[in-house]
């Protein structure tokens, strides 16, 4: 293997693992996104169910305590989306480890 070939192969490597793991932190992030919402929800629920709204329906005003807050997405809370993102973490992590992997065979 000549010297710009090797080089290559280093760079292809190098690439794959930035990618693997940026990949990786964009989908750990919206994961994060994804249970504060839940953990929004998960509080009203627990606090003040009267106030939750979906979409842009409205909630009908309380003669006391109503206080108007941001809608919440129904789309947001989709389990199977939730189910796909795990996959697609796991798949993510599986990835990263055979790009840091190949990167450590070459010495990186």
């Amino acid at each position: 293997m000549t010297h710009e070939d090797r080089a290559a192969v280093i760079g292809r490597a190098m690439i794959a693992k930035q990618d693997a793991q940026r990949n990786l932190a964009e989908l750990r992030a919206h994961a994060a996104h994804v249970g504060n919402r839940y953990r929004i929800l998960a509080e009203m629920i627990c606090s003040e169910p009267e106030n939750i709204r979906f979409d842009e329906k409205t909630a009908p005003r309380l003669q006391s305590g109503f206080r108007p807050i941001e809608p919440l997405r129904i789309a947001e809370f989709d389990i199977q989306s939730i189910a796909t993102l795990a996959d697609g973490i796991r798949s993510a992590i599986a990835e990263a480890e055979r790009a840091n992997a190949e990167a450590a065979k070459l010495g990186y």
